[in-house]
């Protein structure tokens, strides 16, 4: 099984998780939050218009971009909701080693196994699916993990193993 991830002693924010992989939860974004808000209160002078100003046209979208569009996700996505607000533990092991997803390597008795007894066939989650979006947030293993951990409703974005 795969260790927890907790607040490693002496580093507040960083996380270690199996093996001491040690991830950072802060990516720096809550420091320039003050000056985000400061500059977005101040007064901008509208753009200048020069009629010699040529703009490239926007890139032609791909296909995979727009099955990504029609589809509401990436392609080989699907969408899992869990209602965690009673503190019921998901009933899953994950591995975090890359950094951004959660790969589910086993599954037991919890939420996950009871999703799979009522989903569709193209939405029961298996093990080797990767975990990629948790309520929103993507590509942040820490915050994955800290969302997974609370108790409240969970709309997980999962990627089906090739």
């Amino acid at each position: 099984q795969v260790a927890p991830l907790t607040p490693e002693r002496g580093s507040p924010g960083a996380f270690q998780g199996t093996m001491g992989s040690v991830s950072s939860c802060c990516s720096g974004s809550d420091v320039n939050l003050e000056s985000e808000i400061r500059e977005s209160k101040m007064e901008k002078e509208p753009p200048l218009k020069d009629s010699n100003l040529e703009i490239a046209p926007p890139p032609a979208a791909s296909r995979d971009d727009l099955r990504e569009k029609s589809s509401g996700g990436r392609a080989n996505e699907y969408e899992v909701v869990l209602d965690k607000c009673a503190g019921k533990r998901m009933g899953i092991d994950v591995d975090h080693k890359d950094g951004k997803t959660l790969l589910i390597e086993c599954i037991n008795d919890g939420l996950v196994k009871e999703w799979n007894e009522t989903a569709p066939p193209g939405q029961k989650v298996a093990i080797n699916d990767r975990i990629t979006e948790v309520n929103g947030f993507r590509e942040e293993v820490a915050r994955l993990v800290d969302e997974c951990q609370r108790d409240q409703m969970l709309r997980l974005k999962v990627a089906r193993a090739c």
